[in-house]
């Protein structure tokens, strides 16, 4: 993942060992001061690459929508971006927000209204807003309770590929378990709640139809508040090189209450990034959604990167193969100065875990965009890499591939001068 505020990452346990019912990805960490040391310590961390192993991509979250408010147009009409989605994407979307073409609603309970779309070719968000049809609350309160979050659920959230996609993705190795999606719900009051679906795929998704079935979502009670999101921002905002980790106020309430916990109880993080004890919540929330992506490609190839040499981890004969700007993010396919796997594999073998891609893209207007990659794939002889943008305040970057002058990566420029 390229940026995170997750501050699961220092939890005790074994992140491979959690229960996913119990990772929710809002935290409210003060991200400013504590990047560098977080950055650090997950690399630190950072398992053994796996050679030639299919590797799904981590489609970015975005940490915003635990507290976003859908405002904004209807499906019915085409309105602005920043109406629906300035709360939860920061810049502006070159060409707009699209109401989506061919909106589709199955509920017997619900009323759903589909606010838009904006997205590129690998990359999807909608919004909508949710009530019941009799004008009844969910909740009594909707400070006691919040939803939960599942990743890639693609028995929720997937997209119906067309035949030579599918066929694609049987036959190239980037094709496989590639692609994946996700909705995450808020509280508006207690009679409303907001959703935002996210959608990722390797494929160009445009003009393909998005679907979301759900029926039960991840629902808690807070059951007691143990650290609050701003006893936790404090400790963070103080962390140095010396600090003791392990005294992070939600993992002092971790080992203070895990032994209390009930079988239908655990910690967790609520939707306003306090650490609570929670139970489960039986809740019914049964819909079904589709929608055209209709909306314009703004993908742009920045050809005057193929062919230069650059440096992967260790390995400095690194050939660019493609350089893909997109309005959510960089795509970048380097080529191993090989194609024996076995020399592959003895490159990747002197690979420094701790090193870090670091990627800067300038824009127009002088405003420069970074990211670091932790995470890859590999197909034969081709490493793909990845980077999304992050503002200050945690929003997905939108930007225009056509405003892009420079691009630097691992400090050698690919594009501009």
């Amino acid at each position: 993942m390229t940026k995170t505020n997750n501050i699961f990452n220092y939890m005790l346990n074994d992140p491979e060992s959690i229960d996913e019912k119990t990772i929710y990805e809002n935290t409210g960490v003060n991200v400013d001061n504590v990047k560098e040391i977080v950055m650090n310590k997950i690399h630190e961390n950072k398992p053994a690459v796996k050679k030639h192993k299919k590797k799904g991509v981590v489609f970015y979250l975005i940490a915003a929508a635990a507290a976003v408010a859908v405002v904004g147009t209807t499906a019915t009409a085409t309105g602005s971006f920043n109406s629906v989605f300035g709360e939860l994407l920061a810049g502006e979307m070159h060409g707009g927000m699209y109401a989506g073409g061919n909106v589709q609603v199955q509920s017997d309970e619900l009323d759903i209204d589909f606010k838009g779309i904006a997205g590129d070719k690998h990359e999807v968000y909608g919004m909508m807003s949710i009530t019941k049809k009799d004008g009844s609350a969910f909740v009594e309160n909707a400070d006691d309770y919040f939803f939960g979050y599942t990743s890639s659920s693609n028995d929720k959230v997937d997209c119906i590929l067309s035949p030579m996609n599918q066929l694609i993705g049987k036959l190239w190795y980037f094709g496989q378990e590639m692609q994946g999606g996700n909705i995450t719900y808020t509280f508006k009051d207690t009679n409303t709640i907001n959703a935002v679906i996210s959608y990722g795929s390797q494929y160009n998704i445009i003009g393909e139809t998005l679907t979301v079935n759900e029926s039960k979502p991840l629902f808690y009670h807070v059951d007691k508040v143990l650290c609050t999101d701003e006893e936790i921002g404090e400790f963070f905002s103080n962390i140095d090189e010396n600090t003791d980790m392990s005294q992070a106020p939600y993992l002092i309430a971790q080992r203070e209450y895990e032994s209390t916990l009930t079988e239908d109880q655990l910690l967790t993080f609520d939707g306003k990034g306090n650490f609570v004890i929670a139970s489960e919540y039986p809740f019914e929330f049964d819909y079904d959604l589709s929608v055209k992506l209709n909306y314009k490609d703004t993908t742009k190839y920045l050809n005057e990167a193929k062919g230069k040499t650059v440096n992967f981890n260790n390995c400095k004969d690194m050939t660019i193969k493609e350089l893909e700007a997109h309005a959510f993010g960089i795509k970048l396919d380097l080529v191993y100065p090989t194609n024996d796997i076995d020399e592959i594999n003895a490159i990747q073998d002197k690979f420094d875990d701790k090193m870090i891609d670091r990627i800067e893209v300038t824009m127009q207007d002088g405003t420069v965009y970074k990211a670091n990659n932790n995470t890859f794939y590999q197909s034969d002889n081709i490493q793909r890499l990845e980077f999304s943008f992050s503002s200050e305040d945690w929003k997905t970057v939108v930007i225009n591939p056509d405003n892009i002058v420079k691009v630097v990566y691992n400090d050698i420029t690919i594009y501009g001068e």
